[in-house]
């Protein structure tokens, strides 16, 4: 949404030569000033614009000189900086250079420190600055205000219908226009969620980087295990969408949305004169979005081909794929939830009323993101709150947050929701928690709106937080402060420790002695009996021979041994008295345990859901050695979150040992609808 900006320019403005620098590098500064006599003016710079000060320089001057006709567009054009600073080594992240003067005007000027490489850090933080321009109204005009003479774009279901606005943006010029309290998306902002994510991940283990350094630098998340974006994040290129499919799908990558309305417009880094005219192909200081222009529908040879025409775009011509608009518009056709899950297209944008009860609701209490932590040293209890069934949560930030994402649903036999594809996302995409209200829909105001938070596998994990004011509950005191509502500290701090490492995730606390070590005794059983685990058959005695064998050379730990001699006998986790395994539909897992028996395929491992049905079956393939085997599958016929067990077997006549059985959520792609409804 446009943003409301106060006319006229501020009589102090600044702005960077760069994004981002490395340590070592220059960066410097220009102070576009209109008067013939400026005073003196200070700069200080200072990290996450905290104190201490790292650098102070005074007796600046800036010169007067004249600004071309469209700032905005152009950038401000200016060759001699006021003011440079060189990088010392330090920590990556945001910095600030203030400016002030004596007569009392101020303002500054962020920049990002990236990470040397290689880097040790797990994490890299995408800070949004795309979208920071887009917002920007330096110079009189953004993608959303500007004169009439810049044209206008059909947007129906916006209050921006045949708005003006500038095709172009120039990073060449200062930060305007209070969209979110400062520069243009304050750096401010995203101090308390970095607060937080330093304090979960350690200080010293993230990296920071820009919007424009995901476009430019297709290597920038090589070596990282997460990428975290924070907060409004909605213009993108194909470059930047490219570089982070490619870190979750092929290299495995985690990612973290904390926001929403993600990845709404794609745009282009190109510098293009007034009458669409390229000037350079590729420009890391400029960005286009033509969005929808003219008509609101658009034929070829009579045939409907989209509900907008975007023959303004030059790519037009040349390119379909890349023109400006919407991804999931048809002639882009690559909807923005195949790589977020979610889609603001069926989100909401609404505003909730100060008695209004708008909360996310619990979905699957169960999954390991609603997961209580244990307390730790220095905590006055077990911080967090129990998830049920039902728990509604984040009404506080729901009241921050205007923009929701969410996925198409469809209720399953038990009252769950699970995603239907029709609209992109993915069909393992995994509605964690919901929240709809009456109206608030973005294509028409009166339908209802939606948020759903959830996950989904593509090689790596994808969590998108559906909510855009999220970050405002991301409290580093979340454990230690038992007031407020903690429950998006609470997720995120799950997220975050899952997340930090690339999978696959091997299950630990739900599997109860996968060693096989701990046997018990009880006056009605005063032979030892293994716990946790079920041993049944035996044949006509029903007396399975199960005992503790001799340490098994592949694991280091004690075998156990199973005569089925006399019977077929099943060892089955146990799934009465204790938790199962909760999986999840469309994901592949991996049961895998050592073993010897004294015929080939006499005995073997499998997974076995609640219900009965079977999957990822192994057998040993040797006779009287000791091997490794795994089964690997997954289980599509039943609900989205189902329960699981391992079982064992050993076929009759067949003497077998066991070791160490361990279950993996194992590297699962991505399953989509054939075709998605636009």
């Amino acid at each position: 949404m446009a943003p409301q900006c106060p006319p006229g320019q501020p009589p102090l403005s600044a702005y960077a030569s760069a994004e981002s620098v490395l340590p070592g590098d220059t960066i410097s500064f220009f102070l576009p000033v209109t008067v013939s006599v400026q005073p003196p003016v200070t700069m200080q710079i200072r990290f996450m614009g905290r104190d201490p000060l790292l650098a102070e320089q005074g007796g600046i001057r800036p010169t007067p000189a004249p600004l071309p006709a469209a700032p905005y567009a152009t950038g401000c054009q200016m060759t001699a900086p006021s003011a440079t600073f060189q990088v010392p080594p330090g920590r990556s992240g945001w910095y600030q250079a203030s400016f002030f003067d004596a007569a009392g005007n101020t303002t500054y000027a962020p920049f990002v420190v990236r990470g040397s490489r290689p880097s040790s850090a797990q994490a890299i933080v995408i800070l949004g600055t795309a979208t920071s321009q887009a917002y920007n109204y330096w110079g009189g005009a953004n993608f959303y205000n500007g004169p009439p003479t810049l044209g206008g774009y059909i947007h129906g279901w916006d209050y921006l219908a045949e708005s003006h606005f500038s095709h172009q943006v120039a990073f060449d010029r200062p930060g305007w226009c209070w969209q979110e309290g400062g520069y243009p998306i304050d750096f401010n902002d995203v101090n308390g969620p970095i607060d937080f994510l330093e304090a979960e991940l350690g200080i010293g283990n993230i990296d920071y980087a820009t919007s424009t350094d995901l476009h430019l630098d297709p290597s920038l998340l090589l070596g990282y295990s997460l990428m975290i974006s924070v907060g409004h994040d909605e213009y993108w290129s194909r470059e930047m969408r490219d570089n982070l499919e490619r870190f979750i799908t092929q290299s495995r990558g985690n990612v973290c949305f904390f926001g929403a309305n993600t990845c709404w417009w794609q745009v282009r880094f190109e510098n293009r004169g007034p009458a669409g005219e390229l000037i350079a192909a590729s420009d890391p200081r400029r960005m286009d979005c033509y969005k929808m222009e003219g008509s609101p529908v658009v034929y070829e040879d009579g045939i409907r081909i989209d509900d907008y025409d975007y023959s303004k775009d030059p790519m037009w011509q040349s390119d379909r794929s890349r023109i400006t608009t919407h991804w999931h518009a048809p002639t882009v056709n690559r909807p923005e939830n195949r790589m977020t899950g979610v889609s603001y297209r069926n989100g909401a944008y609404y505003h909730v009323a100060p008695d209004e009860d708008v909360q996310y609701t619990t979905q699957y209490p169960q999954h390991w993101a609603f997961t209580r932590p244990q307390p730790q040293p220095g905590d006055p209890g077990q911080p967090g709150m129990t998830f049920s069934r039902g728990t509604r949560f984040a009404g506080a930030i729901f009241k921050v947050s205007p923009e929701w994402d969410a996925a198409l649903t469809r209720t399953e036999t038990g009252g769950s929701p699970a995603a239907t594809g029709e609209d992109g996302s993915p069909l393992n995409y995994l509605p964690l928690a919901t929240c709809t209200t009456t109206s608030g829909n973005p294509y028409d105001p009166s339908q209802p709106g939606h948020a759903t938070m959830g996950l989904f596998r593509n090689h790596g994990v994808v969590f998108h937080a559906g909510i855009l004011g999220w970050r405002y509950g991301m409290n580093r005191s979340w454990r230690s402060d038992p007031t407020g509502d903690v429950s998006i500290a609470q997720i995120s701090h799950n997220v975050l420790q899952r997340l930090r490492q690339k999978g696959p995730w091997k299950f630990e606390a739900e599997l109860h002695n996968a060693y096989f070590e701990s046997w018990v005794t009880t006056p009605v059983a005063p032979t030892p009996q293994l716990e946790h685990w079920i041993v049944e058959g035996g044949g006509a005695t029903g007396l399975a021979s199960v005992t503790k064998g001799d340490l098994c050379p592949l694991s280091g730990n004690h075998s156990l041994d199973v005569d089925a001699r006399l019977g077929q006998v099943w060892i089955t986790q146990d799934w009465f008295s204790l938790p199962s395994l909760q999986c999840e539909r469309y994901t592949r897992y991996r049961v895998g345990v050592y073993v010897k028996a004294s015929v080939p395929g006499g005995a073997s491992v499998y997974l076995q859901t609640s219900g009965g049905r079977q999957f990822a079956l192994a057998r040993n393939v040797q006779a009287n050695a000791w091997e490794t085997i795994e089964g690997i599958g997954q289980m599509d016929l039943e609900g989205p979150m189902f329960e699981t067990h391992v079982v064992m077997v050993v076929n009759q006549g067949v003497v077998a040992s066991f070791s160490d059985v361990s279950v993996f959520e194992w590297d699962t792609a991505a399953r989509f609808q054939p075709k998605y409804t636009h």
